[in-house]
């Protein structure tokens, strides 16, 4: 069974049968690994979790509408807890390195949406 089967397997077991729509959308795009701008990879002041989650919000901005993984799908991308994503986000945003656009729907918050700014590419 190959690797993705597998975790699809476990994905689709620990939610009764039914793919997680974040893991499900990672699945359908044509996703080839990920390439790590050196202004990132060399990016001072920022822990090795801060850099990959940098580097799964590039992979992620469709520069039309951002990424809009959700904290949890980014938690699980990165291997740790919503609260360090949290906590990195915090730490990006006030860096400058992301924007972070809270969406609403009916007067109510939805979700968020993340962009890298510029400051990255000028370290």
């Amino acid at each position: 069974m190959t690797k993705i089967k597998k975790e699809v397997n476990r994905k689709t077991k620990n939610n009764g049968g039914k793919m997680n729509s974040d893991f499900e959308n990672e699945l359908q795009r044509d996703f080839k690994g990920v390439w790590v701008p050196k202004e990132i990879w060399l990016a001072k002041g920022l822990n090795a979790l801060d850099k990959i989650l940098l580097v799964g919000i590039y992979s992620l901005d469709n520069s039309e509408k951002g990424c809009y993984a959700s904290k949890k799908c980014l938690a699980e991308f990165c291997q740790c807890s919503e609260a360090k994503i949290t906590k990195s986000i915090s730490k990006l945003k006030k860096l400058g390195h992301i924007k972070v656009e809270q969406i609403k729907e009916n007067g109510r918050f939805s979700h968020n949406v993340y962009t890298l700014t510029d400051t990255i590419f000028n370290i």
